[in-house]
């Protein structure tokens, strides 16, 4: 019972200092946040907050693998495995997250979301390999690498134009442009 009482108190303070960190990137750049700032919001001391990240840059990988790996538990999920509903799906995924993409996007820290992001979307899109047995194992590797990198692109253009086209909008589009 005492160590679940300690997993609880661990998982409050990295809530608490995620929240805090996300609440600071809101009025600095990554680059300017230290981790007194980080504490002094987060209401713990440093040693706590050392206790569970060894620098800023861990709280955003740990956050960003976990909406990362949400998509792709939504995109595993999925009975209908068509490209348009895969597409649909991340569009409409990531709109939810708007928030978080301009703020990663603003403060100077987008490059740490890219590693997992890319290393999860490889995993995930294997869901599509089902309808495209014609392409050899080498092929599918490459076109997996063209929609990851397409959509990351498509998603961070959407993203400068305020998200004006719908999520249904985009999934049209890039089912025409694939097909």
């Amino acid at each position: 019972m005492e160590n679940a009482n300690q997993n609880k108190t661990a998982l409050k303070y990295k809530e608490w200092i995620i929240n805090a960190f996300m609440e600071l990137l809101k009025q600095y750049k990554y680059s300017e946040i230290t981790i007194k700032q980080i504490t002094l919001q987060a209401d713990v001391s440093r040693q706590t907050f050392y206790r569970h990240y060894k620098s800023k840059d861990e709280i955003i990988q740990e956050y960003s693998n976990k909406v990362c790996d949400e998509i792709s538990e939504k995109l595993l999920s999925l009975e209908d495995k068509s490209i348009y509903q895969i597409t649909l799906t991340y569009f409409n995924f990531w709109k939810s997250y708007s928030d978080l993409l301009y703020l990663v996007r603003s403060s100077g820290c987008e490059h740490l979301l890219v590693e997992h992001y890319n290393e999860i979307m490889l995993k995930t899109l294997d869901i599509l390999r089902p309808s495209m047995a014609q392409y050899k194992d080498e092929e599918f590797a490459l076109i997996k690498a063209f929609l990851i990198g397409g959509f990351y692109s498509v998603k961070s253009s959407w993203m400068e134009n305020n998200l004006n086209t719908t999520p249904e909008a985009l999934a049209k589009l890039i089912c025409s442009i694939i097909s």
